[in-house]
């Protein structure tokens, strides 16, 4: 639904509310799988209300909203910089270097 996010930045790598929103978004698609596979009677039906209506909340509210609202991190200027800064930090993260030996 690219015609409802209204942030000037597409990646939610670099948008902190969208990806709480997102992931809430994937919890509660789980959700209604459940409760559809439920009996439709007791709660079972409030809960997929609840979840429908988070879900169409999600498509024609929140996302509108969050390009207004959200302010994202700054993105790199490349994708190279990006992927050199990301390179670095795993590299940091898992230990010493592997020792370089030439091709034969």
């Amino acid at each position: 639904t690219p015609w409802l996010d209204t942030s000037s930045v597409r990646s939610g790598r670099f948008r902190p509310m969208f990806k709480s929103f997102f992931w809430l978004l994937a919890v509660d698609f789980v959700v209604l799988m459940w409760a559809g596979a439920m009996p439709a009677e007791g709660i079972y039906t409030n809960i997929a209300l609840i979840g429908a209506a988070y879900w169409f909340a999600y498509f024609l509210i929140i996302l509108p909203l969050l390009g207004v609202l959200e302010r994202p991190t700054t993105p790199p200027a490349t994708i190279e910089q990006d992927f050199k800064a990301t390179v670095k930090a795993h590299a940091k993260k898992s230990g010493p270097a592997p020792e370089q030996i030439p091709a034969e």
